[in-house]
Formats: structure tokens, sequence, C-alpha cells
């Protein structure tokens, strides 16, 4: 039997040729359109705007930004770096994005940041909800934002600008951003939150009426401070001084699941709720008057244990 001839396929030189002069063609006219780009002085920087924040609020920053990026090609500046740099110089402002507009003009659309806690590391360092520092640190906590206790050791070089990428405080941020975003727990504040490894996370609620109590006879409140009237005349205190010497401060604890914060907050809610409603209060009442502490460590069995009675609330 015949054996079946088999015929080899070949590409002609020609057509190779062909397509190989196509491509240099195509590689040596990029690298003149590059080359045009990149070295032309009509696409040098030459003009800076900013859009989404007020652009005299940043006039100084803008004026020693753009003396740094002016006479440089549009082209060659990588515009993640510029991001990062001018988030790390402001600290509380977002980049969220930048813009190419020919010939040598770059849009800045730029958004404030504004803490939602602070960060215990030996001092006091704010920090926003995407985990960013946004501020040098403080020697002092400021008034009325939550402290996040227990990442002494998981942070390395805090500076303003820098984002902690530490999965604990994120989840702690989350809590704290739930809590805010949670309308029916606009009468409480969280004042600390303390992470533990190995061990039960608590976070401390106090109610928003003891720090910020109603008006009382011979009180003058203006602009956040408030003014006892004496004899005709106003004497000036510190809203925080008077406070602390009229009204008792006291925060209960909230034993929580680090994992679980969105469960957490709504469950709160809803226990907070339910004593209201039993011990018929009005909205803003003490809700919390004789707790010990509350027990969310499972949000699908929550208990309330209170000083007096000694005795577990009943869950939901």
């Amino acid at each position: 039997m015949a054996r079946r001839k088999t015929k080899n396929f070949k590409i002609p030189f020609k057509i190779i040729g062909i397509f190989l002069f196509f491509i240099s063609i195509i590689l040596i006219s990029a690298a003149v359109l590059k080359a045009f780009f990149y070295h032309y002085p009509y696409f040098n920087i030459s003009r800076i705007v900013i859009k989404g924040a007020e652009e005299d609020k940043y006039a100084g920053f803008k004026a020693h930004f753009t003396s740094r990026l002016m006479g440089k090609n549009i082209f060659s500046q990588k515009l993640s770096l510029i991001k990062r740099q001018i988030e790390e110089e402001l600290g509380d402002v977002e980049c969220r994005a930048i813009q190419r507009r020919l010939p040598g003009e770059l849009i800045l659309f730029l958004s404030d940041r504004s803490a939602i806690a602070q960060l215990k590391l030996g001092r006091f360092y704010p920090i926003d909800a995407s985990a960013m520092i946004m501020d040098n640190p403080s020697d002092l906590a400021k008034p009325f934002l939550p402290v996040i206790l227990g990442l002494e050791g998981a942070i390395e070089g805090p500076k303003k600008g820098k984002l902690c990428s530490v999965l604990e405080l994120k989840k702690a941020l989350s809590l704290i951003e739930r809590k805010n975003s949670a309308p029916n727990l606009g009468d409480y504040l969280i004042t600390r939150v303390s992470l533990a490894k190995n061990k039960t996370s608590s976070f401390f609620i106090i109610q928003r009426d003891i720090l910020f109590p109603p008006p009382r006879k011979g009180i003058i409140q203006r602009d956040g401070v408030s003014y006892p009237a004496e004899k005709g005349f106003i004497k000036k205190y510190p809203a925080e001084d008077v406070s602390k010497k009229m009204y008792p401060r006291k925060e209960v604890e909230v034993k929580f699941d680090l994992d679980r914060p969105g469960d957490v907050i709504n469950v709160l809610a809803l226990l907070l709720d339910k004593r209201k409603g039993l011990s018929a209060m009005p909205s803003g009442g003490q809700a919390l008057e004789n707790v010990e502490y509350i027990d969310l460590n499972d949000p699908d069995s929550p208990a309330v244990l209170e000083t007096k009675k000694k005795s577990s609330f009943p869950s939901l």
C-alpha cells in the first residue's frame, strides 16, 4: 500500500518580512510620539486647579505644590505618586482623582477628611474611616472622639498621612462608622474601644445628654459654651468644665464580637430601644441607667447586667 504524502505548510519569507516591517514602523512611530509628548515644552505643567474643596482653604498648599511641578512635563509625572504626596502632606484631605488637561494643566479632585476616632499609640493620633492618620499627634485626647486602645505594638512609625493597614483597626473603625450612621443611636457616644488579642474586646458608651445637658436656670449657652449669669454680667466657663461640676459621667462597657460590627450595632440599637419602651422612657432618656455592662459577644444572644438587680435583661 502506497504511503500518503504530506505537504509541509511553509510561510513565505516575504510575508514575514512585510509583517516585521510594519511592526518596526509601529514601534518607531510610538517612540517618536513618546519623545514628542515627553520632551516638547508645549506639554510642561503651567497650571494646577483644585476641585471638590474650597480652593482658598488650600491656597498656601497650592502655591507650594505648583512651584514644585511648574515647568515639568505633564506626562512624565506619576499621578499615583502625586496623589500619595498630597494626602501625606495635607493629612485631612483625600485626593480622589487627578486629571490631565492638555496642554499643561493638572486638575486635583480633593475632598475633606474628618476624623472619626483617635489612636492611642503613646500619644493620640486622629484617624479617619479609611484608617489614615490625619494630623500630628497630641499629648491630650480630643474631646468627643472615640479612643482606640490595644494597638500600641501593631503600627510602626505612625505619622501624619500614614495609612494603617491593621485588620483589627479597620474593624474597630467599621464599628464606629456604623454607630455614627445609626439614626436610633444618636443619643449615645462611643468614648473608647479596647481591642484585646485572644480576649474579649470592649467599647464604652455614654448618654449624649450627660455630655450636653439641657440648659439650667441661670445658665446661658452660646456657641457650645455655658455662661452662668451672675448679677447682670456673664462669667465664661468652658462647657466641659461646667458639665463635670454639675453632672456625673457614667460609661457603660459593651463586650462585643470584633468580627461582627454591623450585627453588634444593630442589636445594641434594638436593646436600648427596648429598654426605653419597657421603662416608658422618652427619646433621649436614661436607657443606660443602672446598667453595669452589656454582653454582645454573641449578638444572637445579647444580655444586659444591671448594677442594682444583678440580673440579666431579657434577650431579644
